[in-house]
């Protein structure tokens, strides 16, 4: 039986008895550096933040006297 099907044999859903103690244990770190998150920087670099949008979209509206 393969970890999972263990791990999934032994839950409290299956009336398991379940010990989180003994499962096994990885560390797991998200990757840094990918092409993702280049892309990522790239986007938020060249589009401004919204709210900033928003502000600009009342400050044209009040010029035009849309805004009362």
């Amino acid at each position: 039986m393969n970890t999972w099907k263990s791990i999934f044999a032994q839950s409290p859903v299956n009336s398991g008895y379940y010990d989180e103690e003994e499962l096994p244990h990885s560390n797991w770190h998200w990757p840094k550096g990918t092409w993702f998150q280049a892309r990522r920087d790239i986007m938020r670099e060249r589009q401004p933040a919204w709210g900033h949008n928003i502000r600009k979209l009342h400050e044209i509206s009040a010029l035009r006297g849309l805004n009362s």
